[in-house]
């Protein structure tokens, strides 16, 4: 059976699986769940559950469009999400650190540590460092690939973008984003700025605040367009969840030194709208 970390504070509730160091849940106390998860328990029991936060490592999305794989591998979106990490030993029951421990192979040729962790309390605060063990520099990509659970993709939308360059994939077009975010049909962005981006929901009431460090925001739904191709949930689970995804990917890609460590920093929290100034 999947090993799971359950993390408890007075103010949330989270759900770590090992395969991966997958975030499973966070869930404020008195509150709606802010990462979704899909409801579908027949699964390849080899691959991530879809939904919650998998972790991108070493690459990002398909390897033939990163520098840092050598196109060994077909494997999407690196080779830790299906990993099985360390915990380390923790008295407090509100953290966890898991950890994991590449040494070179074919499929990425570059000896890593990666060490993962996690705060659950009045704001989900992750970090996840990176450190070259190997005896020479190389490419990665990272990211913290997150599901927020919205009422209805169709209805929300994402502030904080705003002035970003934008590379979308699917229209293989680039742009300056001018307005606020919403949502007609299927969106796959990667929008190059590291600004606090606000998930506004009107129909549940809330605002998710999302801030990292990373150099990149990817924003993706598949939409009823492509939510049959998604074998992993329920084809009509697409309107219950909207990626908002810290990256450092394409022209973000990390170089990293021997002996060096970089760190992604990402924290999500949640507030009623109506309680807090316009911005």
């Amino acid at each position: 059976m999947e090993s799971i970390a359950s993390l408890t504070s007075a103010s949330s509730q989270t759900t770590v699986s090992f395969f991966g160091a997958q975030l499973l849940s966070w869930t404020p106390t008195a509150g709606r769940p802010v990462i979704w998860q899909t409801s579908k328990e027949d699964r390849d029991p080899n691959s991530p559950v879809r939904g919650g936060i998998p972790i991108c490592l070493p690459w990002f999305s398909a390897p033939a469009l990163s520098k840092a794989s050598l196109g060994q591998t077909q494997t999407k979106h690196g080779i830790a999400r299906t990993q099985t990490w360390k915990i380390e030993p923790s008295t407090d029951p509100a953290t966890a650190v898991f950890s994991l421990t590449h040494t070179a192979t074919e499929e990425f040729p570059h000896s890593f540590c990666a060490r993962y962790s996690i705060e659950s309390g009045d704001t989900l605060v992750l970090g996840l460092e990176v450190t070259n063990t190997d005896d020479h520099a190389f490419f990665f990509e990272q990211a913290l690939h997150t599901y927020f659970a919205v009422s209805d993709v169709s209805t929300v939308t994402l502030g904080g973008l705003e002035g970003a360059h934008c590379e979308d994939f699917l229209t293989e077009t680039s742009f300056i984003e001018g307005n606020t975010v919403s949502f007609e049909g299927p969106t796959d962005r990667l929008y190059h700025c590291d600004a606090r981006v606000t998930l506004d929901d009107p129909e549940w009431q809330r605002q998710i605040l999302i801030t990292s460090n990373a150099s990149g925001r990817v924003v993706w739904t598949p939409w009823s367009t492509n939510a049959a191709s998604l074998k992993d949930m329920y084809e009509e689970e697409w309107s219950q969840f909207i990626c908002v995804e810290a990256c450092d990917a394409r022209s973000g890609t990390k170089h990293i030194s021997p002996g060096t460590t970089s760190r992604l920093d990402l924290e999500i929290s949640v507030r009623p709208i109506g309680d807090y100034p316009p911005s």
